[in-house]
């Protein structure tokens, strides 16, 4: 095979990459949108109402104001409060990421043609499983900042040398570390350790490690700067600080499930039980369960043949993905965040990375460049076809939420309220706040109050003129509410599976002196 036909290769699979996943966010994204997607557009929405990036009287999950959030926010503000927005928001985003990654390969010496084969391997592993899809194409996390900041970081390291390059380091840091001390531990911190490992590992003196010192003085101060006006501007987010505790000791170390059960979920998803291995579903399922072990061993040999890689750029990379994988594991094992496994996707971000790095150096090693070619073309157009397959094909585009918008148009219902984790702010950003959901804490008791987060207070006082209010509840929630909103509804509709039940009341239930914080039966 000619160099010509591997660089057209390597186009096709690019490009593979990107028209796939955007394919997803344009046309599939809604089908899969849930409350954790919908926080970046309701950030948008309430920041929008006050004119700045910040809305003071919101009562923010985690509040991130330099992320997909802002992009959104200038976008509401043209277009209005769209599913439009979001969309062009998270194309943005996936741009942004891709840009990261591109930038770093190439300052890690990779060749055009092998930058392209792995950004394009990449996109199309991210895009496999429904929890990674989410985590990285519908959605802005913490992990999504962290991974873009620690490429960037990286890229400026390279360059060191370059006072511009320095400045722009500084302050890249800085903007990034407002989104909360979550990114920073994840890209600043962990880049900074690495430092001192690497110059560990290499037995160097204390003078090579005093060369360090402007970088590691640029990353520290900013990013303590970044801290400090996130904390002057923002004050405390219950959330954020929430998911720095520790669970209780009997719930440490995984268990309830393993690392390694968590991880390779991300990847297939949970397996309904009697899958058969030799239909189209269950061999999707393996190879994305082959897909998540690769990615997950490929950077133990990049560590164990750490000493024969002879690039220091891609060595300190190796050792920065094994200083978050520790962080990760640390903070996964003993915390909050072991409760989704959709909180490892920056670890499974960084691990396809390493694992394209390492992958492209063995094969360097071992077999000639046209090989190389026949080989990675190959082996990512499979993966390319099963993504594209499971994407289009396997993503339903009849599903729950649908269902209950119909029945709330045909009703003629279009302000209300639902949990937190169902349909609340989802359903309000899928019908481009036509019918707006509010979320609301349901208690076992029969008690309902306010639910602060991703709301503020203005939204509980209902919305003018309108003269019916519903309250979407499933079965559980129907049997705890059967003396209090089920008993005090005008009328219950049942959803087509039976699984909803949609109460109608003539007035708000958090009206005429009702407690907006508590109401409950006694």
């Amino acid at each position: 095979m000619s160099k010509k036909t591997v660089r057209y290769g390597s186009y096709v699979i690019l490009a593979a990459g990107f028209i796939t996943v955007l394919y997803y966010i344009l046309f599939k994204m809604q089908f899969e949108y849930s409350i954790l997607s919908a926080d970046n557009m309701i950030d948008a929405i309430a920041a929008a109402e006050t004119g700045t990036i910040v809305n003071r009287g919101f009562w923010y999950e985690y509040n991130m104001p330099f992320s997909a959030s802002l992009i959104m926010t200038l976008l509401v503000k043209v277009l209005g409060p769209c599913f439009t927005v979001v969309k062009a928001g998270m194309a943005i985003s996936f741009l942004i990421l891709s840009f990261a990654v591109f930038i770093l390969l190439k300052s890690l010496g990779l060749s055009i043609e092998e930058n392209f084969l792995c950004l394009g391997g990449i996109q199309l592993i991210l895009l496999g499983s429904e929890s990674l899809r989410v985590a990285v194409f519908s959605h802005t996390s913490y992990y999504t900042i962290s991974v873009i900041l620690t490429l960037i970081i990286h890229f400026f390291y390279i360059r060191k040398e370059s006072r511009i390059f320095k400045i722009l380091m500084f302050f890249t840091i800085m903007i990034a570390s407002v989104n909360g001390y979550h990114v920073v531990t994840m890209s600043v911190l962990a880049f900074m350790i690495s430092i001192f490992v690497k110059w560990i590992c290499d037995r160097k003196g204390f003078k090579e490690l005093k060369e360090e010192g402007s970088i590691l003085l640029i990353s520290g101060l900013a990013a303590s700067l970044g801290l400090i006006i996130r904390r002057k501007a923002f004050g405390d987010i219950s959330y954020e600080g929430m998911i720095g505790h520790f669970e209780a000791f009997e719930n440490w170390f995984f268990k309830e499930k393993s690392f390694l059960t968590q991880w390779i979920t991300l990847f297939t998803g949970n397996i309904p039980e009697e899958t058969n291995m030799m239909t189209p579903e269950g061999l999707f399922v393996m190879i994305h369960y082959l897909t998540g072990l690769v990615i997950l061993i490929l950077p133990v040999i990049a560590l164990i043949s750490y000493k024969n890689h002879k690039d220091e750029r891609v060595k300190l990379f190796i050792i920065n993905y094994w200083v978050l994988f520790f962080v990760t594991i640390f903070t996964f094992s003993i915390g909050f965040e072991q409760k989704e496994n959709w909180r490892l996707s920056g670890l499974a971000v960084m691990a396809s990375i390493v694992s394209a790095l390492e992958l492209i150096y063995i094969i360097k090693g071992k077999i000639t460049q046209a090989e190389i070619g026949v080989l990675l073309v190959s082996a990512i157009f499979i993966v390319c076809l099963i993504n594209i397959l499971i994407t289009v094909k396997f993503i339903k585009t009849d599903n729950d939420k649908n269902t209950i918008t119909s029945v709330l148009k045909e009703e003629g219902l279009y302000y209300g309220y639902a949990s937190y984790h169902e349909y609340a702010n989802a359903l309000t950003v899928l019908t481009d706040s036509e019918i707006k959901v509010r979320p609301i804490e349901l208690g076992e008791d029969g008690s309902y109050r306010i639910e602060r987060r991703e709301n503020q207070y203005s939204w509980y006082e209902g919305e003018p003129g309108m003269d019916e209010y519903f309250v979407i509840l499933d079965k559980k929630e129907a049997r705890d509410q059967k003396n209090n909103l089920v008993a005090n509804a005008k009328r219950a509709i049942e959803s087509e599976d039976k699984n909803v039940l949609i109460l109608v009341f003539e007035g708000n239930i958090f009206a005429e002196g009702q407690a907006l914080y508590y109401n409950i039966v006694e």
